[in-house]
């Protein structure tokens, strides 16, 4: 997994902010973006917590990053929604 993601992944969880607004990746705490785009976010309603994934394609850097977050959170019981046709720029959900 490439070195910024991995350390965006790690505050995401720590509900950290990591990076600035327009990085290629970085959080706010609750969402992790891809330029200005929501790419991943916690959905916590009364069923508990769920993740919610834009699956939608964008450019080949939006497309890794995508790729190391699914394969990350791959196989750990992670119950994640998918969206799809998601509009570039869309900063929340």
């Amino acid at each position: 997994m490439r070195k910024n993601c991995e350390r965006t992944l790690n505050a995401w969880f720590r509900d950290e902010p990591f990076g600035k607004r327009g990085d290629s990746i970085w959080t706010d705490g609750s969402t992790i973006h891809s330029y200005n785009t929501w790419i991943v976010a916690v959905l916590a309603d009364f069923t508990g917590i769920r993740f919610r994934f834009n699956n939608t394609k964008y450019s080949r850097t939006t497309t890794t990053h995508q790729n190391a977050i699914r394969e990350y959170m791959k196989g750990d019981g992670w119950a994640l929604r998918f969206h799809e046709d998601v509009p570039r720029g869309t900063y929340s959900l």
